[in-house]
């Protein structure tokens, strides 16, 4: 008979191992890339969906493909600078990059 664990007891397990997998500096690297590009995703897909636009009118305006705008919001690879540019340019955003 198996047990029942609660979702308070996984998330409590799921923190440990997570805390110690980000000890490591390669992993925490590579888990905050990804962070960051869910963050890219996210906004990518809001500011898109605030001005009522399916990926293929956003595409159409940044001169780019429906499938590589749906690569973004799903955050399937790195956009170059100048992909980030054609996005803006199709929100009728300006592109901003700074360090912090």
């Amino acid at each position: 008979m198996k047990k029942k664990v609660s979702a308070g007891t996984d998330n409590k397990v799921y923190e440990k191992m997570l805390k110690k997998d980000l000890s490591s500096p390669k992993i925490r690297e590579e888990f905050e890339h990804g962070v960051a590009l869910m963050k890219l995703a996210v906004q990518i897909s809001s500011e898109r969906k605030n001005r009522h636009m399916s990926q293929k009118q956003l595409a159409d305006k940044a001169m780019m493909k429906q499938q590589d705008i749906a690569r973004l919001e799903k955050a399937k690879h790195s956009p170059t600078y100048d992909t980030l540019l054609k996005v803006a340019h199709g929100l009728g955003k300006e592109l901003h990059l700074e360090f912090r």
